[in-house]
């Protein structure tokens, strides 16, 4: 089985893209396609089959506990496809995600969770990352708060 994870575009594969969006996430947790723009996308495939997504892009934050803001490298979306999902596939793609952000020399990942979404919070947190905050009301239909989280990947300077 030969996995491969490249780039794709978001204006060119724009209907890829929606596609596995609706296969995949609630309808009010979709970007539009505008938002896919402003994302490095990155689409994983077994031979020529579509399995799954990641969206990345620079951002500046604040690193938990740390009073000066940084760049980092947000986690916009990351998805595997239903008949996809529980065997392995998006630990495959999110330890892609991680050697990628490691290579871009992020100091950080940030990445937002429904707080009921407990297959990806389980996934988050198996490679590390921390909740730093939970955020009400953050998705709609339905009402849900999320949780803000990290993966520090460069300790932070000693002050």
């Amino acid at each position: 089985m030969n996995i491969e994870i490249r780039r794709i575009n978001p204006v060119q594969d724009s209907t890829l893209i929606a596609w596995c969006e609706k296969q995949v996430f609630a309808e009010s947790d979709r970007f539009s396609p505008e938002a896919w723009l402003g994302y490095e996308c990155f689409g994983m495939y077994i031979e020529e089959w579509f399995m799954g997504i990641a969206a990345l892009r620079e951002e500046k934050f604040f690193i938990a506990e740390r009073l000066s803001a940084s760049s980092g490298l947000f986690l916009g979306s990351i998805g595997i496809l239903p008949d996809f999902q529980n065997r392995g596939f998006g630990s495959i793609l999110m330890a892609w995600v991680i050697a990628c952000a490691k290579n871009k020399e992020a100091p950080a990942l940030r990445s937002v969770v429904r707080k009921d979404n407990r297959g990806s919070l389980r996934l988050h947190q198996k490679f590390g990352f921390q909740i730093i905050r939970q955020v009400e009301s953050y998705y709609g239909n339905p009402p849900s708060a999320a949780f803000v989280l990290e993966l520090v990947l460069k300790p932070a300077p000693p002050a």
